[in-house]
């Protein structure tokens, strides 16, 4: 996982990092059976906590452990200190306040500074994307943001099929949209907007001194 000017993705997929326990490493005077090492520190637990705060979201525990592990800027996040939490308890109170996977990442987890940090739930889909895939409605595209301190995306197209459903639409190489059936894209939902979709519209834009303006003109594809 890096930062600066590429992308860190993390897939959802649910892992625990386990360790065996060490008495002198207790919390409390109790005996202590669980001991979670990250990155040659250790964060200790207490079974008992973990059975008074449920875990909401199972994938919540892996990112945070994965941001501990390898994000290059980890000092710089309090919420991300070996020494933050003291029971599971407490840490789980924490994942759960988070009213999402997406929300705990951005808002908790990652610096004010870090406008190229991204998460998302397939990366195979993500590196597709970015890279330019084809869609069912013969052409191709990719993904930019629109600011770099902001969530939205918008859309350039980089290749259209001849003949194909974009094509006799009127969409041609060097395109531009940024909204989908009116919607903004955003680093969140251009998943649910552009992929396995029976139909939709794209908005074209301008980009005039790095500022994506919206035109009137709409694109149809089916």
């Amino acid at each position: 996982m890096s930062v600066g000017n590429k992308i860190i993705s993390i897939a959802l997929v649910l892992a625990m990092i386990g360790g065996g326990c060490n008495s002198a490493d207790e919390l409390a005077a109790d005996s202590c059976g669980v001991t979670i090492d990250f990155d040659g520190s250790a964060i200790r637990f207490c079974p008992s906590d973990a059975e008074e705060v449920a875990l909401l979201r199972e994938q919540d525990e892996f990112i945070w452990q994965a941001m501990n592990l390898y994000y290059l800027r980890q000092a710089e996040v309090p919420n991300l200190a070996d020494d933050r939490f003291g029971s599971y308890t407490e840490f789980y109170s924490f994942l759960n306040g988070a009213r999402s996977s997406i929300e705990l990442f951005y808002q908790d987890l990652i610096t004010s500074q870090d406008d190229f940090s991204v998460i998302v739930e397939d990366y195979f889909k993500l590196e597709n994307a970015f890279q330019g895939i084809s869609t069912s409605f013969g052409f191709e595209f990719g993904l930019l943001k629109e600011s770099a301190g902001g969530l939205n995306l918008f859309g350039y197209v980089q290749y259209v099929l001849k003949d194909g459903p974009a094509d006799n639409a009127g969409l041609k190489r060097g395109d531009i949209f940024n909204k989908v059936d009116g919607v903004q894209l955003t680093e969140s939902n251009w998943r649910e907007l552009l992929n396995n979709r029976l139909s939709y519209s794209l908005t074209l834009a301008d980009f005039t001194d790095n500022v994506v303006t919206s035109q009137p003109n709409e694109v149809f594809l089916a």
